[in-house]
């Protein structure tokens, strides 16, 4: 049997998916299956891994539950440093703590991640209430030519799908968004549905439905060219996928796109808003993002009844204590920050505790010299992925000697071809040594002990700042 996922949701959003149609979902789930039992709110809160400042015990809890279907991807929600972590990992607010489960109700289970997906046909939405065990349903998804069905009223409201979520079938005439229909015995496809805003004058037997748009159903067959057209390409220089094109007030169309780097500090800094937990969106017009480039995403197999909840895995497992295979993944991460096509990286970075300052710069073509040759440009990364914070910190902990402790600095430089060269620094004083309290200091030396023979002066100046134990 197929999975079915279990999201919470917020009141705007389900009020968006019964009174707008939408029809897009993304962030934090679990298999319902696991959760099957589980029907007191401030359960469902913790077991979802929900953040505290958007649900609460004491009002109701919309759930969403999704069938899996060919087109929707899910990897396991971790931090940085699980093995199981890719571009980064995920890094959020709590109660995430990255170590891959959620408990609640009794249940401890898998937390996953499900990328940007246009909902399968037979998602319901549910409405938990304090105090009772029998929830509401709100509503159910009858899939793209009838959208969403409000139980109460009966009403259906369907909205245009996006054409950069979810498949889309190629046609002479253009392309449109498709929803397969799979057999219930075999999991393979027997129908394809299409639908457009208007009536199309390319191709007859398309009919206009209630909800407003017009569709077609035919019989499915292995010419069918059914795939899900993938945008990306980078937003201050952070790589980013479309999600959708949002028309604002004055008419302009702007592109909602998404971080690829699952960091809600860093895409925060950047300007961007979370649409869910692990999911950061911005609106902007298109020509502001750079590089780019489309890509044709096409299902393995359309029968998923045999599929774990995770889809993606990573290509290899991390490593937490080879400084090579630490140093790649940082390498994996300022190259997706870094300007395209730069020629050398330089990283300088301190860290004392739980803090961290850093200087970090890449080189980039620049105009030719006198003797023709390429003078370079250098171009300052003012923000690091928090990953790269996480990873050097854990290349301080296995650099650690017993006696003469941890380096506090550390310098990286890397090349196209993956050359990297790590120098750490012990003994002489930080370029960011002021910036640090003394209490951050002591806590550093207790956690990475050095004998009185390996503190320098100026450590015992840090040490003993006077001014800094008074306050």
């Amino acid at each position: 049997m197929s999975t079915t996922y279990q999201l919470a949701i917020s009141v705007n959003q389900a009020d968006s998916y019964l009174n707008t149609g939408l029809d897009l979902v993304t962030g934090f789930a679990i298999d319902a299956a696991a959760a099957a039992g589980i029907t007191d709110v401030a359960d469902l809160i913790a077991v979802q891994c929900c953040d505290p400042r958007a649900f609460s015990a004491d009002r109701p809890i919309d759930i969403l539950q999704l069938p899996a279907g060919p087109f929707v991807q899910v990897r396991k929600a971790v931090g940085p440093l699980s093995p199981d972590a890719f571009m980064g990992g995920i890094v959020e607010n709590p109660p995430f703590t990255g170590f891959g489960t959620t408990a609640g109700g009794g249940v401890t289970t898998d937390l996953l991640w499900i990328e940007p997906t246009r909902l399968t046909a037979g998602a319901h939405l549910w409405r938990f209430f304090p105090g009772t065990s029998e929830p509401e349903l709100l509503g159910v998804y009858h899939g793209i030519a009838w959208g969403w069905e409000t139980v109460k009223t009966g009403k259906f409201t369907a909205c245009i799908p996006s054409q950069f979520i979810g498949p889309i079938v190629t046609r002479e005439w253009g392309a449109l968004p498709a929803e397969v229909e799979l057999d219930e015995q075999s999991g393979e496809p027997v129908a394809l549905t299409m639908v457009a805003p208007s009536a199309p004058t390319a191709e007859e037997g398309f009919q206009e439905l209630p909800t407003g748009l017009w569709g077609k159903r035919i019989a499915y067959h292995t010419d069918l060219n059914i795939y899900e057209h993938q945008d990306v390409g980078r937003y201050k220089h952070a790589p980013v996928r479309i999600i959708r094109a949002v028309r604002d007030e004055s008419g302009k169309i702007l592109a909602h796109a998404m971080s690829m780097i699952l960091d809600t500090p860093f895409a925060a800094a950047l300007g961007f808003k979370r649409i869910a937990q692990g999911s950061n969106a911005i609106l902007i017009p298109f020509d502001e993002i750079d590089e780019k480039a489309s890509r044709e995403a096409r299902p393995k197999t359309w029968d998923v009844s045999q599929r774990p909840a995770a889809t993606l895995k990573a290509a290899r497992e991390r490593n937490n204590t080879d400084p090579q295979a630490l140093v790649a993944d940082i390498l994996a991460m300022l190259t997706n920050v870094a300007p395209s096509g730069w020629e050398s990286l330089r990283l300088h970075i301190q860290i004392v505790g739980q803090m961290a300052h850093f200087a970090a710069m890449a080189t980039v073509p620049g105009e030719n010299g006198e003797n023709g040759e390429d003078t370079g440009q250098a171009v300052t990364l003012k923000l690091l992925p928090t990953s790269v914070l996480h990873y050097m910190s854990q290349i301080k902990k296995i650099s650690y000697e017993e006696e003469v402790g941890a380096p506090y600095v550390f310098t990286l430089e890397f090349k196209p071809d993956g050359q990297a060269n790590l120098a750490a620094n012990r003994d002489m004083e930080p370029r960011w040594a002021k910036q640090v309290p003394a209490n951050v200091w002591r806590e550093d030396l207790k956690a990475f002990p050095r004998t009185d023979a390996h503190i320098p002066e100026w450590l015992n100046r840090r040490l003993e700042d006077r001014q800094d134990s008074q306050n």
